[in-house]
């Protein structure tokens, strides 16, 4: 079971890996703004979260729903080889390796999805921007036809009955 375990742990540290470059390529590729490349690699990240994910819950499964810490603490009271073939050192090691990664996935994320809205909030503005200039002035400057309707500038006078 123990290998079991290691292996998952090892496959799972493979893929941060793996996810820490797609997610640093992704930042390249928001900086030079090409979005046709940046969504064929988003499909890549989330297919790989999900692999990620599966090989997590089946990590859980083989631990029957236990924490990997209590099944490392119920190792350590067991007589193992010491070494670098000791089960709990290959595990520790693992989750320690594993942790920084995930945390530089997490600061890589962040930094581009701060980037991602930085460039979309450029974007809006330029699209505002170029809407107001390309806007009427004069609200009422087309008649409900299509046409251009001339708006009279003299005062007119009232008209009633009494």
């Amino acid at each position: 079971m123990s290998r079991n375990i290691i292996e998952s742990l090892s496959r799972q540290e493979k893929g941060f890996t793996l996810l820490s470059e797609l997610l640093q390529e992704e930042y390249q590729l928001l900086r030079k703004r090409k979005p046709q490349d940046i969504s064929v690699l988003e499909l890549s990240i989330h297919e790989l979260m999900a692999q990620l994910m599966g090989e997590r819950k089946g990590l859980i499964k083989l631990l029957g729903g236990k924490k990997l810490s209590k099944y490392v603490a119920w190792l350590k009271t067991k007589k193992l080889p010491e070494g670098e073939n000791n089960p709990v050192t290959l595990i520790e090691g693992t989750v320690a390796r594993m942790t920084k990664l995930e945390q530089r996935c997490a600061r890589q994320g962040e930094a581009n999805t701060q980037l991602a809205f930085a460039l979309m909030d450029q974007s809006k503005a330029l699209l505002d921007f170029l809407h107001d200039q390309i806007a009427p002035k004069q609200q009422g400057s087309y008649s409900k036809k299509g046409r251009y309707q001339e708006t009279i500038q003299r005062s007119s006078i009232l008209k009633g009955r009494l």
